[in-house]
């Protein structure tokens, strides 16, 4: 007869939570930044759509900006102001005036 093997995982008491895992990926500490900025829920959903469309690669201004979440320019000029403060986005340089990109988390 052969002998079970041990099972060094033990499915009833894993060892990485799933709800809590101890690395995180780059778009859950977008998400993490996100939500940790002060401002109102529906901000923060615009905020959460304009990183969905344009990723850490994407560059983008105000107008793509009101386009995309349907805001207005001035808006969309508050909402780049209120970006730039937190550290989210970034200038990109070589690409235009008011052309910008979300930051990527330094380690």
């Amino acid at each position: 007869m052969i002998a079970p093997k041990k099972v060094a995982i033990d499915p009833e008491n894993p060892a990485i939570d799933p709800e809590n895992p101890a690395i995180e990926s780059p778009n859950q500490s977008i998400e993490n930044a996100i939500n940790s900025l002060e401002a109102n829920k529906n901000t923060k959903s615009k905020v959460l759509i304009l990183f969905n469309e344009f990723k850490y690669e994407g560059v983008f201004g105000r107008n793509d900006i009101a386009k995309l979440i349907s805001i207005s320019y001035s808006s969309a000029g508050d909402l780049i102001s209120k970006l730039k403060d937190s550290g989210l986005i970034i200038e990109v340089k070589g690409q235009g005036k008011g052309k910008y990109c979300f930051a990527k988390k330094k380690n």
